[in-house]
């Protein structure tokens, strides 16, 4: 995973609700959102500190050596030129990850959608838009 997703992930994990000077101590979920340089996570902690939900999104990162190996199979030859890496996670349900990658080949772009649930070592579903 890319160190731009980690630290951002890292520092949401630590985050400490109930000492933050926005939070008013009511009893309803408290949100707040933490920005890198790559992207975003806005996340969601009930009245305690616990992290409810977040929703992320980073543009340009470094992709996994599993994945460009697997693209690179599929699509000898091509070039990468964008990835959007997106996490949703809700306490209460499995974590979704997604790659949208673009590619070219012989001056034609196509557009590459990965996901899987919490562990995308074990199940990886390419679809392609055009």
């Amino acid at each position: 995973m890319s160190d731009h997703v980690s630290l951002l992930e890292n520092e949401a994990a630590r985050f400490n609700v109930l000492g933050a000077s926005e939070f008013d101590g009511r009893n309803k979920p408290f949100t707040t959102i933490f920005r890198g340089s790559k992207g975003y996570i806005i996340a969601t902690y009930n009245n305690n500190g616990k992290l409810l939900k977040t929703t992320e999104r980073y543009k340009d990162i470094k992709l996994p050596k599993y994945i460009v190996k697997s693209v690179l199979s599929q699509y000898p030859d091509c070039h990468l030129l964008k990835v959007v890496y997106t996490v949703d996670y809700d306490h209460q349900k499995e974590v979704e990850k997604t790659y949208k990658i673009q590619i070219m080949k012989d001056n034609k772009k196509r557009n590459l959608k990965i996901s899987s649930g919490d562990n995308l070592n074990k199940a990886v579903t390419m679809s392609i838009d055009n």
